[in-house]
């Protein structure tokens, strides 16, 4: 009697691995895009690194990966990726790269895992031990990634290629869904891999576009074959890499897309400045081919424009660099041990925001230009529109972020910028607004992705019948979220018993402070 092979079992050799690598493909659209469709740019990507390669032990990169100019201190970024993640390893240019499909392989059962944990959690008591086993199994697919990824940064071959970067792309979403803790290093080692690769302006230069594939389920038929889960058709011998129909996609752009939106919501708790959208330093996330899937990519990944990401960062950098910034001693001590006064030391204290008003003050004042830039970069959030997509041209779901987004940025730059009280008028309209956007794409369009940090800078603002409206956005949210909704609301809770309780730093900065909450949600 012969007996039909499992066409997954040459890259996935366990049942267990096999039920999981089925479920990521069944639920990741839903789970990973604010806007499903037949496309699945990530699945698009990842899958076929793994089937294609897996079995054949590569020798060079994959396709379309054209080698960036290499960056000057490369050996030292080398150096510190190996040690961020704790391993270091002497190996040829194939091992590594084998290392990384690994790594890669790893983690996405990991974003499987970790979801299967969330949903027997959440099904209730009857389903306990068997989350805490998922759980646990999340948890060491996550460590066995890492590991694998340590050795493949080992080499810049290993550096360069898709997979690695990829594997810190699903490393971070395991993290992520796991309620947000213990991200930075992975996340600190995917700047650096881009850093390697020449930065983000290299990448989008050198990434070459190839046809990627559509299909929710696709059905597997084989390393380099599937099925449309819609016809049932095969593909074209000549569809590259996956389902015919499909959309041009720079695998490593759209991998630096998204660690550049996760760094950049990183800075929320982390109070750094956004590393890979710095002021000044952004032309490279509005240029590139513009006639391929990256024309609306972060519209389609994140549910927002690819401009109000880049104001966002912008925000983000003013307020981390001027919330608090930091002191230069008054004395230092020289070389041969001696006590002496710090000359470069300013007379005055630096400006904070803490010291800022609506009010300008008087004129002479080191707070001139702090307030100044401030209030500029308040009019620009306040002038900014849905970017150059023309609005009839616009997904609903993207109108309903933005508008969620641009709402939480007022909140931000009213709240940190010029220290109004949260039951300011404006700020209470704020918070209203971007609430009721987030229920709109939540409970209308059951597209809830990515909009968790609006409802939680809102729902700190919150007093009275507005609380219901989080609690309702929140709990929207846990049919296309994971633990980081606990996590969420965990926050919110603090933050609104410190309001009630007429408490001291009531707000979600102080609770992420005081808690060591440095997590990554979005």
């Amino acid at each position: 009697m012969v007996v039909d092979l499992d066409p997954l079992e040459p890259f996935f050799k366990t049942v267990q691995e096999r039920n999981l690598i089925r479920h990521y493909v069944q639920t990741s659209t839903k789970l990973m895009m604010a806007l499903p469709s037949a496309l699945n740019p990530i699945l698009s990507v990842h899958l076929p690194i793994i089937l294609s390669n897996m079995a054949t032990a590569p020798t060079t990169p994959p396709q379309g990966l054209v080698s960036p100019p290499t960056s000057p201190d490369a050996t030292g970024q080398l150096a510190l990726a190996q040690q961020q993640n704790g391993f270091v390893f002497g190996s040829e240019g194939n091992q590594s790269l084998n290392a990384s499909i690994e790594a890669l392989r790893l983690s996405l059962l990991g974003v499987a895992a970790i979801h299967q944990a969330y949903l027997l959690a959440k099904s209730g008591d009857v389903n306990r031990e068997a989350a805490s086993n998922m759980w646990k199994l999340a948890a060491n697919l996550r460590v066995m990634a890492s590991r694998s990824l340590g050795l493949a940064v080992s080499t810049i071959e290993g550096c360069r290629s898709d997979a690695a970067l990829g594997a810190c792309v699903s490393i971070a979403l395991i993290d992520i869904f796991a309620g947000g803790y213990n991200y930075a290093s992975n996340l600190d080692l995917g700047k650096t891999l881009i850093t390697l690769r020449g930065g983000p302006a290299a990448i989008v230069r050198y990434s070459i576009a190839s046809v990627q594939g559509e299909g929710d389920s696709p059905t597997f038929k084989g390393p380099n074959h599937f099925v449309d889960s819609g016809s049932g058709s095969p593909p074209k011998d000549n569809a590259p890499k996956a389902l015919v129909k499909g959309a041009l996609i720079s695998t490593g752009r759209l991998l630096l897309e998204i660690l550049t939106v996760y760094d950049t919501f990183s800075t929320l708790t982390s109070g750094q400045q956004p590393a890979l959208l710095r002021p000044g330093e952004t032309a490279w996330w509005f240029e590139g081919d513009q006639n391929n899937y990256h024309l609306y990519s972060v519209e389609n990944k994140f549910g927002m424009s690819r401009s109000i990401v880049e104001l966002f960062a912008r925000v983000s950098s003013f307020l981390n660099r001027h919330r608090h910034p930091p002191e230069r001693p008054s004395v230092i001590v020289t070389a041969e041990g001696n006590p002496t006064p710090n000359s470069s030391r300013p007379s005055t204290p630096t400006p904070s925001l803490s010291s800022l008003t609506e009010s300008p003050p008087p004129p002479g004042s080191p707070l001139s230009t702090l307030h100044a830039e401030a209030c500029a970069l308040l009019r620009e959030v306040e002038a900014w529109n849905d970017g150059p997509t023309p609005v009839d041209q616009m997904h609903p779901r993207v109108k309903f972020g933005n508008y969620a987004l641009k709402s939480a940025l007022l909140i931000l730059m009213l709240r940190e910028a010029f220290n109004l009280s949260p039951n300011d008028p404006r700020v209470q309209k704020c918070a209203e607004m971007t609430l009721l956007a987030a229920l709109k794409a939540s409970a209308d369009f059951a597209m809830s992705v990515d909009l968790t940090w609006p409802v939680i800078i809102a729902g700190c603002q919150c007093f009275g019948p507005l609380r219901a409206y989080t609690i309702r956005a929140l709990e929207g949210f846990r049919k296309q979220c994971c633990f980081e909704i606990d996590t969420s609301e965990a926050i919110v809770s603090e933050v609104w018993r410190r309001l009630d309780a007429g408490l001291p730093r009531a707000d979600f900065r102080s609770v992420v402070e005081d808690n060591n909450l440095r997590v990554l949600i979005l």
